[in-house]
């Protein structure tokens, strides 16, 4: 071989040796016949193994058996090929991508040879852009959450993010914060906390990955609050485990407590109508008996809770049913009806009974039935007594009805007001008897009841709101007004019954959510992204004021709007696709460039979700449009100064291998002509001298070791941290295992305690280890009775592991050094070493996210713990 040819020959080796690729030669039929030695650094492989094989001979994840036909007939065609993707298992675990590129060469007589190209490890760029989707997927997750309490679990490091929403219905300062989970556990009830758990865990171990539950929480303040927690696995690894859950919390105290108000109020109301002496039911249309009270149960032999659901006549008799139903038609029909009916059955003579019909009307005003109300009146006399003790029952009991009710005549004057409306108007009901609406009242208050009293008077029923304060002070509240014809027996409209309730917390509420809503579509138009929705019809529904203001209108131009009109048939078309896949309950994305109003061309990503209604079917759909104009000349910015950095690391790595190469060389120089001369002079020099040439030849030694130890520090520095889970009891046996001979001849006590798994690399991990328990082994050599632990503990970081041994120890105010590359507590003549091997321990934690620190005392022993972050 020539000088100039063996010169390009080792300028092609050095050029090779700099970039990140590995070079690689193909024979005419696609056989590797030269892999460069950069594919042992990046894969761990002997580049020897992928002579005599094809591309296709290994098995790529991501290529199926068509992707390699359309590859191996680019190839049969000659074509220059770029950015092939592959996607390989590596051998610890996890996957590497490769980016290769390569073009074909022809011989001097134009007859094709092969192709020779590079490869590119491409892994660390597609993590991150795994990475920017789940930034994205939590960006999609909030917004549709709106401006409840939002929460985001890290179910490795168990770590919550908490809203502002979310912090502030704790009673929390304001604005976001993180928080431990076991401290969000001990804020639920602990009637609740198992019920919750256990929806957690379903969702962590189900297909569906979501929960739903409605459990309380304490608030700051001591009480309890009702929440409505909905959450779902957002990230899971490779291994299916689930790592991430995000979620929504909803304040509903305020209709936990409606709920139960109500439920008391009937209970209440049951028990009242149980202590009327008197038969109440309430009949369906179908003339079965819906509710009975404790006297008209017993009237048919039957119990309240039996006597539900039978039909009338199995309760009164086939016979007085029949000669009821035309009273029971006449209720249905709207009318309040009252007739009297006789018992000729009992021994002890003829029972007299009134019976009142009243329909039972919802609130569309519709009859769903009728109450009925059964009254003996045997004889005159005890009828009266029955009649004045039951006027004065109904007068308590319509006293303590939780609403206001009087009876008006035709002129408008009060004939009866229970308590609760007195209490209203500040005075005794006795004192407004006889009085007309507009003395008691006003003319101007009583004045707006007019068009529904005349209305009530004509015999239909009439209902409205109307907020207003007590005579007697107070703010205003809101009530629900309701009239009702009061008949004669003959149905003649005498008067009218006036039922009036309250529904302040209600309307509060109600007001409550409208002022939410405004909030939300605030939030919307504040966020600086385009926010539309659109029906079946691909009209706009809704649009916020950045979505409209990039087609220069505004919000309420754009709503009932085609998306033809805006983006045009032809762009309409291409997007054809996305929206079948919309309309099938698929969520899709993509970029598009459009201009601005003022001219300025600008990049979107567009998210496109369907909006589903309560039975899962398509309705519409939501349209999100993120500005990444700025984010695209970022990502350009960023990958020039990634080019920088690389060329920087080029240099320096090139730097390294010259300067250990120049000083390897003199340092062997040394050492050689040292040891050739203490052996030539043996017979001349003194024990001095020949000690004096011993030394020499020893800190070559040294120095040639701290040389290498040097250029290992720096190549960890740009080592990938490949991640998974590790058993480190497992790496700590295959460490313990090179001491075995050590361990026998000195009677070193070892001790491992437990080790739980941790997610990192496990070569890393096993060289921390390794350097580790090596100290202990060192620094306990002159220990007669040795001893070290190995093992860990749980702290607020989370696992802590720690070796700990009892040798020669070291003063805690130089702790700080004990880390330092080259920095050393002790002599070589003491315990050998380069000062290496704890900087390397050091620089491996911090790249695992953890910290390493020391504690120990002058011939007391040591102890080193670390952690590993998340």
């Amino acid at each position: 071989m020539s000088p100039t040819t063996e010169d390009g020959n080792q300028r092609f080796n050095d050029l090779l040796s700099l970039t990140p690729d590995w070079y690689w030669e193909q024979d005419e039929a696609f056989r590797f016949t030269y892999v460069s030695d950069r594919f042992r650094e990046l894969t761990g492989r002997d580049p020897r193994d992928m002579l005599g094989t094809r591309r296709w001979d290994r098995v790529a994840h991501n290529m199926t058996d068509a992707d390699w036909a359309r590859h191996r007939a680019q190839l049969e065609a000659h074509e220059r090929f770029e950015d092939l993707e592959l996607c390989y298992a590596k051998a610890g675990g996890g996957v590497r991508w490769c980016s290769v590129r390569g073009m074909p060469v022809f011989g001097p007589d134009g007859r094709f040879r092969g192709y020779r190209g590079l490869t590119r490890d491409t892994t660390e760029r597609k993590l991150a852009d795994e990475a920017l989707e789940r930034t994205r997927r939590r960006l999609e997750t909030a917004i549709e959450a709106g401006r409840f309490g939002i929460w985001e679990t890290d179910l490795v490091a168990r770590q919550v993010y908490l809203s502002a929403g979310w912090s502030e219905m704790l009673g929390g300062t304001a604005g976001p914060t993180y928080a431990r989970l076991e401290e969000l556990t001990r804020l639920s009830h602990p009637d609740d906390l198992p019920r919750l758990q256990a929806a957690q865990r379903a969702a962590v171990r189900g297909g569906t990955g979501t929960y739903e539950c409605s459990h309380r929480v304490r608030h700051a303040d001591g009480s309890w609050r009702w929440v409505f927690s909905r959450g779902r696995i957002t990230e899971r690894g490779p291994d299916g485990r689930a790592l991430r859950m995000t979620g929504t919390n909803i304040d509903i105290t305020a209709e936990m407590l409606a709920r139960q108000s109500l439920r008391e109020k009937e209970a209440e109301l049951r028990t009242i109508l149980d202590s009327v002496p008197a038969m109440i039911a309430r009949i369906d249309r179908d003339y079965r008996i819906v509710y009975a009270n404790r006297h008209y149960a017993a009237s048919a032999g039957l119990t309240a809770d039996s006597i539900a659901g039978r039909p009338v006549h199995e309760a009164i008799g086939h016979e007085r049913a029949a000669d009821s139903e035309p009273w029971f038609r006449r209720a249905l029909a709207g009318e309040t009806v009252t007739f009297k009916r006789m018992r000729t059955d009992d021994p002890a003579g003829p029972r007299h009974f009134d019976v009142a019909l009243t329909p039972d009307v919802d609130a569309d005003g519709h009859v769903k039935g009728c109450f009925t109300l059964v009254t003996e009146f045997t004889e005159t006399a005890k009828a009266q007594l029955v009649l004045r003790d039951k006027e004065a029952e109904l007068r308590t009991i319509l006293d303590s009805l939780p609403a206001m009710l009087c009876r008006m005549d035709r002129e408008r004057r009060f004939v009866y007001a229970n308590r609760r409306y007195a209490d209203f108007l500040g005075v005794a009901a006795e004192s407004i008897i006889g009085r007309t609406s507009a003395e008691v009242l006003g003319e101007e208050r009583a004045s707006t009841a007019d068009a529904y009293v005349e209305r009530v008077l004509s015999g239909q029923e009439a209902s409205y709101t109307q907020v207003m304060a007590s005579p007697a002070g107070g703010s205003p509240r809101h009530f629900e007004i309701r009239l009702v014809p009061d008949r004669t027996a003959d149905g003649a409209v005498r008067g009218y019954f006036r039922l009036t309730s309250e529904f302040t917390d209600t309307a509060l509420a109600q007001e409550a959510i409208r002022e939410k809503e405004r909030e939300l579509r605030h939030l919307l138009d504040s966020i600086p992204a385009l926010v539309a929705r659109t029906g079946m019809d691909e009209k706009y529904t809704y649009a916020n004021r950045s979505f409209a203001a990039e087609y220069g209108a505004t919000p309420d131009e754009i709503v009932g709007r085609s998306i033809v009109d805006l983006i045009g048939p032809a762009f309409r078309s291409q997007l054809a696709g996305y929206l079948k896949r919309v309309e099938s309950g698929e969520t899709v994305e993509y970029e598009r460039e459009m201009p601005a109003v003022n001219g300025r061309a600008r990049q979107f990503h567009v998210y496109v979700a369907p909006d589903l209604g309560g039975s899962d079917a398509v309705r519409g759909a939501y349209i999100f449009g993120i500005d990444i104009t700025e984010r695209r000349a970022q990502e350009r910015r960023v990958e020039a100064l990634l080019a920088q950095v690389t060329r920087a690391n080029e240099e320096l790595e090139s730097f390294a291998y010259t300067v250990s190469h120049d000083l390897r060389a003199p340092l062997r120089a040394i050492g050689g002509f040292a040891e050739m001369l203490e052996r030539a002079s043996t017979d001349v020099l003194d024990e001095q001298g020949l000690g004096h040439l011993r030394r020499i030849t020893s800190n070559a030694r040294r120095m040639t070791d701290l040389i290498d130890g040097l250029l290992r520090l720096s190549q960890l520095a740009r080592q990938p941290v490949a991640r998974r889970s590790v058993s480190p009891a497992a790496l700590v046996t295959e460490v313990v295992a090179d001491h075995e001979a050590e361990m026998a001849e000195r009677g070193v006590r070892l001790q491992v305690g437990p080790l739980p798994g941790c997610y990192a690399d496990p070569v890393l991990l096993k060289q921390v280890f390794a350097n580790l328990v090596g100290n202990a082994f060192k620094y306990t050599s002159r220990r007669p009775a040795a001893e070290i632990t190995i093992g860990s503990a749980t702290t607020p970081d989370g696992t802590t592991y720690f070796v700990r041994d009892n040798g020669a120890g070291f003063d805690m105010a130089y702790a700080d050094k004990l880390f330092g590359v080259f920095q050393r507590l002790h002599g070589e003549n003491e315990f050998p070493g380069t000062g290496i091997g704890l900087a390397t321990v050091k620089r491996i934690v911090e790249r695992h996210g953890g910290r390493v620190w020391a504690a120990g005392a002058e011939d007391q022993g040591a102890t080193f713990s670390f952690t590993l972050g998340g």
